[in-house]
């Protein structure tokens, strides 16, 4: 199947100001107009194929790929400051990226050959947050969206989503080092509510934290997100997925999702998964993910994704 690549730049406000963000869509050949799906990745300063410098996640790039292939179209865009956008990434807010995420689905909407009756919106860690306010309708109207995916999405609000992951990365760290940072006083769980404190009690964008630059407005908007609510006002068929194995995300989470969005729902909890997709190669945590990243998204992943995109958006 012919598949047509565009790079497509939008502009969503800023505080005021309009800011140029760019992406990637890919359209599938086609007689007929095709649904299309906006793929929205996980946290950080991360590019439209989900990777940081040399953290090669490839998460958003592998669902486009994938979709095309079975005939969903997709669009996919740098977070801003990153790649070819503008902007500053440590300054922006959570908010912010949905405010975005909401200028790149009517982007999409407008793509030559996508039905903008048939929109789809997939999230990854965090792009579940934005996927399911722009499904609840929080962001704007939800005309045309038939269908939203949560992969590796909590349903938990995000100071109880940071205190288990620290719990889950404390658990998985060596006996050696544990001993030897509580020799000196320093714990992870500690040290993260400190840096918590310190960020939640400014109104500064960006804060100095252990020597680096931090995106405390994100943070404290984070914390503060509770997405039961959101959940409540979703009404289109939902997909929700974690992997078992998952150490940033509760894979409990999953049912606890799929009883608060008020839609038709299908669930999957993969065995050996992690939050990255990937079959685990290890059980060391996220000091497995260096290897995780050697392999592909895990293709029954891309396979269930691409299964339930195509029933929900058919004509």
């Amino acid at each position: 199947m012919a598949v047509t690549t565009h790079t497509l730049a939008f502009f969503p406000d800023h505080r005021g100001g309009r800011l140029r963000l760019r992406g990637t869509a890919l359209v599938p050949g086609s007689d007929d107009l095709v649904a299309a799906a906006l793929l929205l990745p996980g946290s950080g300063p991360v590019d439209r194929d989900s990777n940081a410098g040399r953290l090669r996640l490839n998460v958003t790039r592998d669902l486009a790929q994938s979709l095309a292939r079975v005939g969903v179209a997709s669009f996919r865009f740098d977070r801003r400051g990153v790649g070819e956008s503008a902007g500053d990434y440590r300054s922006c807010g959570l908010d912010d990226n949905t405010r975005d995420a909401a200028a790149a689905l009517s982007t999409m909407a407008r793509v030559a050959g996508v039905d903008p009756a048939r929109l789809l919106v997939i999230g990854h860690s965090e792009g579940c947050v934005h996927a399911a306010r722009l499904a609840s309708g929080d962001w704007g109207p939800t005309a045309g969206i038939v269908g939203v995916g949560l992969l590796s999405g909590a349903a938990q609000p995000g100071g109880q989503v940071l205190r288990w992951q620290t719990a889950q990365l404390q658990e998985r760290l060596p006996p050696r080092l544990v001993v030897a940072l509580s020799r000196v006083g320093l714990d992870p769980v500690s040290q993260q509510a400190r840096a918590l404190r310190t960020m939640t009690s400014s109104t500064a964008d960006v804060m100095r934290i252990g020597g680096a630059r931090q995106n405390a407005r994100w943070m404290r908007e984070f914390v503060a997100f509770d997405p039961a609510p959101v959940l409540r006002r979703v009404r289109v068929p939902t997909l929700v997925l974690t992997g078992r194995q998952d150490v940033q995300v509760d894979p409990d989470d999953v049912p606890v999702t799929a009883g608060l969005v008020t839609g038709p729902v299908e669930t999957h909890q993969p065995e050996g998964v992690s939050h990255l997709l990937r079959q685990v190669v290890a059980s060391s945590g996220l000091r497995d993910y260096r290897a995780q990243l050697k392999q592909p998204v895990d293709p029954g992943i891309l396979g269930l994704v691409d299964d339930w995109a195509r029933r929900v958006s058919r004509p």
